[in-house]
């Protein structure tokens, strides 16, 4: 009984991380948006290009392939594709609950992050933030945040 309220817990701690994760991403988005700037294309929703089951939980061989390419690409909700140029990198540990940031980076995963992703178990998350991608024309655009929870 001690284990699964355990297990419970941390469920609801982890929920409780991303959503003020997210939460803070969105309170960022509005104050970028108050100057006299083009208005921004609003994206829902981006996943791997390799995605097929368009699943927040996939296989650590699944992220680690998409990690290793030359250019990160994403597919989105718009139906194109973009090349991810700049964001933030987190990973958040299920056991024990720690959130282990790597900061900015720019065109690919920082080596830590990338080292530190070989070590990843199911129930933890690899996390994307304040994204920037690049479009066809190599025009910069503001993506949502990206999470993936391993799965296996």
């Amino acid at each position: 009984m001690l284990k699964i309220h355990k297990k419970m817990k941390n469920k609801l701690f982890i929920l409780i991380a991303l959503s003020g994760l997210i939460s803070l991403n969105a309170q960022a988005q509005k104050k970028a948006t108050t100057g006299k700037k083009p208005p921004l294309v609003t994206i829902k929703k981006c996943e791997l290009t390799s995605d097929s089951a368009n699943s927040a939980k996939l296989p650590l061989s699944t992220i680690l392939a998409w990690a290793d390419q030359s250019s990160l690409i994403v597919k989105c909700s718009d139906g194109k594709s973009y090349t991810i140029h700049q964001f933030g990198v987190s990973i958040i540990y299920k056991s024990p609950m720690l959130v282990k940031d790597f900061g900015e980076a720019f065109d690919a995963l920082p080596y830590l992050a990338r080292k530190a992703a070989d070590k990843l178990v199911a129930g933890d998350t690899f996390y994307l933030k304040n994204i920037i991608g690049l479009d066809e024309n190599k025009k910069e655009i503001k993506l949502p945040a990206l999470a993936f929870s391993i799965s296996e």
